[in-house]
């Protein structure tokens, strides 16, 4: 759970965090430290509360790896985020510059940031970018983001858990976006064809077919 101001400021993060670490405790107890002391994010905020707790469970023994448990929570808290700058109307690279931290602020894990720290400046080199892209209509939010954690091999079942985490708003804004990228490729085809392979293509990147509907009729009146 994450809060913000009407400025988008972060004013506080609550989480609760559970590792499956299989039938022995192996590295479970490291990748959940790092899971937690990491979920906070790389922003200027103080207020965070979060309890990890390990399981055995009858599964395989879970090392470190893919990031060492911070990915999971990284994933959550980054997410948050962009739902957060959606309410408020500003895009996601706002709020992250907005709360990025910066050299001599206090991390919530209370470690004070030195000189080498360079958010803002990395935010501030990727900026002409981004707007680049959003005035292009490339994805550059959710759709963007699943692409990017298909290719570093997260299982479908996790990507399709966090699909599930959007609103039925959200997830024809990606899936409209997800169209309009994948559909170009198919606009020399017949159109049933075309349909087809576009919502079969869909169905893939883990998208309802109401919400696969509703995409495709989008893109078949552009």
């Amino acid at each position: 759970t994450m809060g913000c101001d009407e400025n988008g400021r972060i004013l506080g993060v609550k989480a609760n965090v559970c590792s499956d670490t299989g039938a022995f405790a192996s590295l479970g107890g490291p990748v959940l430290e790092r899971a937690c002391t990491h979920a906070a994010g790389p922003y200027a905020y103080e207020n965070f509360e979060i309890e990890g707790t390990a399981y055995y469970t009858n599964n395989p023994p879970a090392g470190a790896f893919r990031g060492f448990g911070v990915t999971q929570t990284c994933f959550a808290t980054e997410s948050l985020l962009n739902m957060m700058a959606e309410k408020i109307g500003i895009s996601p690279w706002e709020i992250r510059y907005r709360n990025a931290i910066r050299p001599g602020q206090v991390l919530p894990n209370g470690q004070i940031v030195d000189d080498s720290t360079g958010l803002v400046e990395t935010l501030e080199a990727i900026k002409p970018y981004y707007d680049e892209a959003v005035a292009a209509g490339k994805p550059v939010g959710r759709y963007a983001l699943r692409r990017k954690m298909m290719a570093k091999g997260i299982s479908e079942a996790d990507i399709e858990s966090a699909m599930e985490s959007l609103d039925d708003d959200q997830q024809r804004t990606a899936a409209r976006q997800a169209a309009e990228k994948l559909g170009r490729k198919y606009r020399d085809l017949p159109p049933r064809e075309a349909r087809a392979k576009l919502s079969q293509a869909l169905a893939r990147r883990g998208f309802s077919w109401d919400v696969i509907s509703s995409a495709l009729e989008d893109w078949e009146t552009e």
